[in-house]
């Protein structure tokens, strides 16, 4: 039994190893389109992002848009349990 296991961890251990050893043409050729250096992300400040976390989300617009959806797909489900499959 140990010796099956042993065998099928290498063979997991080789096929990830050949794996590792494929060629991505679809990497590469985007590689070959960016040559030299590529443009470092841009740092912003996190109080602007902080300020607006606090912010209340939802208008009251909002909730009634959310009420009436979750009304009609109540109704939805309610017709679908009175059918009959």
């Amino acid at each position: 039994m140990t010796v099956r296991i042993a065998t099928a961890l290498a063979a997991a251990a080789l096929a990830t190893a050949l794996a590792g050893c494929a060629r991505f043409p679809e990497i590469d050729a985007a590689e070959a389109r960016h040559e030299g250096p590529t443009e470092a992300p841009r740092i912003v400040p996190v109080e602007p992002i902080l300020a607006r976390a606090d912010a209340p989300g939802a208008t009251p617009e909002d909730a009634a848009a959310l009420d009436a959806r979750a009304a009609a797909l109540r109704r939805k489900a309610a017709g679908l349990r009175a059918r009959v499959f």
